[in-house]
């Protein structure tokens, strides 16, 4: 695997991928361009563009499942699979330096580091008609590299800030910068900077001059979110920053009213379910920020989230291949709390996207899943153990049933399901973190809507502050299930080792004998809420870097 150095050294050799994940633009070598360079027209800047944008891609299921969900407490990893897995192994904290993982997520977000990077430096140069889309795609380009940066940051903290194309010199002596230095100095500034220069999306140009709205880039909106985010990161652990909860609660405030008043918000549970099937009008509509995937390529999220072989009636109608049949299925399952939070309250959310059992058909064994007691704390409750997360599996009754039509014959691969990187209730659950310390009412308010059009029922308007937030918590888990919010949750919430622990120890105490393992809590170390530094890193330039705590 490539370290950071022989990366920053390869970059010349590094082509930068055309956004619609079909074809690669073959673009004269990046760090040896001629004297008058590829990127000498608006045109090729915008190829450019959409190349970094292509990069996402391939770090959207490693980061966001993986090192997200899988660690988290909204799912639990069978701790003893049917062979190896790499979830299996991490969730249970039986990994180290040289785990994959690890270095494909280093490697992924610096790749789109390195080409924002490459296309910024040529961008001066470049004579546009109109200097508002040079603008525009500068500020994307900025909300990109202040994008990977923040990902970096939440995964290894303290890493190499990269806000140039480096030579090979510089990148072998270039040492990691603190985590929260990165944020204040390079994250905030990149991202204020893009919402300066970006439109809002109805405005959003292409270079020859068109309206590019239907392309779904990054806008004024998206950067407006993800600096609320970053926000909210540097307020909570480890960071622990209160300096920055006026200017996030301020955003927060104008960000969820022009969400509202500009359609971002889904009416109706039909609508809110339509997200999280083949209807890209509905993902595109209420996704404030996503990965966007097409028919021919597919979304592989549902190989990652769902944690057995799919019986006949919930594949696509033309599947053979392996990853259909289990073979490449994480041994991952809603969390058996979690489940019995959606389905004691008939959550609609938990209907629509959480699967308990499979009936078999022809050679499909089916699936079968059975209630089980577990205890948690002095309380016990009765819940399905093993439920399949298929909120990434728009199967044809679950498209039927809001009446979304889609012809399975159409797909190379996988369903066409843009990711969400940010929603809007995303947005609104921030806001009532912070509007509940002075207006509990005005908080719930946000939280019940959120709960209505889900048919469950409202919460009290009239509770403490610390009830508040513990409904607040649990709501952002039932809202956001499998978008890799939730354990960057609990670690700025500074919960993440107690809440592991403690689903330990309702599978631990739970009758279950299929997923259940006599889990150890000793290798979960305070520092562990960071991924080490990727061992090949370490070794690319011996004692450049400090490996993180806990890891050594």
């Amino acid at each position: 695997m490539k370290s950071f150095f022989k990366h920053i050294v390869l970059v010349a050799g590094i082509s930068i991928l055309c956004a619609s994940c079909d074809d690669k633009l073959n673009i004269p070598p990046v760090g040896s361009l001629p004297s008058d360079g590829y990127f000498s027209t608006p045109a090729h800047i915008e190829e450019g563009i959409r190349g970094v944008y292509s990069k996402l891609t391939g770090v959207e299921v490693n980061h966001y499942a993986t090192l997200s969900e899988m660690r988290s407490d909204n799912i639990w990893v069978d701790p003893n699979p049917n062979a190896t897995r790499d979830a299996s192994e991490l969730a249970h904290y039986r990994v180290g330096p040289t785990f994959g993982s690890f270095s494909s997520a280093w490697s992924g977000w610096y790749s789109v580091i390195y080409n924002a990077n490459s296309v910024l430096s040529n961008i001066d140069a470049v004579t546009f008609a109109n200097e508002d889309i040079k603008k525009q795609f500068k500020g994307e380009l900025l909300f990109l590299r202040a994008y990977a940066h923040f990902e970096l940051v939440r995964l290894f903290g303290d890493v190499p800030l990269v806000d140039r194309v480096l030579g090979a010199t510089e990148a072998s002596q270039l040492k990691q910068t603190a985590g929260i230095d990165i944020i204040k100095n390079l994250v905030i500034p990149d991202l204020k900077e893009a919402i300066n220069a970006i439109p809002y999306r109805s405005n959003m140009l292409s270079g020859d001059g068109a309206n590019a709205a239907s392309e779904f880039r990054a806008d004024k909106f998206a950067a407006q979110a993800m600096l609320a985010r970053v926000y909210m990161t540097v307020i909570g652990f480890p960071f622990n920053d209160a300096s920055y909860k006026t200017e996030a609660k301020n955003l927060l405030q104008s960000i969820v009213q022009y969400g509202k008043t500009n359609g971002y918000w889904a009416p109706s549970a039909t609508e809110w379910k339509k997200m999280f099937t083949t209807d890209r009008e509905a993902q595109n509509k209420y996704f404030i920020f996503s990965l966007q995937h097409s028919a021919s390529s597919g979304n592989t999220f549902a190989f990652s989230t769902c944690g057995s072989a799919l019986s006949v009636e919930y594949l696509p109608t033309q599947a053979t291949n392996d990853r259909w049949n289990g073979n490449s299925m994480t041994p991952a399952y809603v969390e058996a709390s979690l489940r019995y939070e959606y389905q004691s309250t008939n959550d609609e959310r938990g209907a629509f996207c959480v699967l308990d059992t499979m009936n078999p058909i022809g050679s499909y064994l089916g699936y079968s899943n059975r209630e089980t007691t577990f205890t948690a704390g002095s309380t016990s409750f009765t819940a399905y153990e093993a439920s399949l997360l298929t909120k990434w599996v728009p199967y044809e009754a679950k498209r039927t049933s809001v009446g979304v039509t889609f012809s399975d014959l159409d797909l190379g691969g996988g369903w066409p399901m843009n990711f969400p990187v940010i929603r809007l209730e995303d947005m609104m659950l921030l806001y009532a973190e912070l509007l509940v310390e002075s207006n509990v009412a005005d908080a719930m308010a946000l939280v019940n809507e959120i709960r209505e059009r889900a048919g469950v029922a409202a919460r009290p308007t009239s509770c403490s502050t610390a009830e508040a937030l513990d409904y607040i918590k649990m709501e952002r888990k039932l809202e956001l299930l499998g978008e890799g919010v939730r354990w960057f949750d609990e670690i700025r919430y500074g919960e993440w080792k107690t809440k592991t622990i403690e689903m330990f120890n309702r599978y631990i105490n739970s009758s279950n004998t299929g997923h259940k393992l006599t889990v150890s809590t000793v290798s979960i170390l305070d520092g562990k809420y960071l991924c080490p530094i990727p061992q090949s890193e370490m070794e690319a330039v011996p004692g450049l870097y400090v490996q993180n705590a806990d890891w050594e």
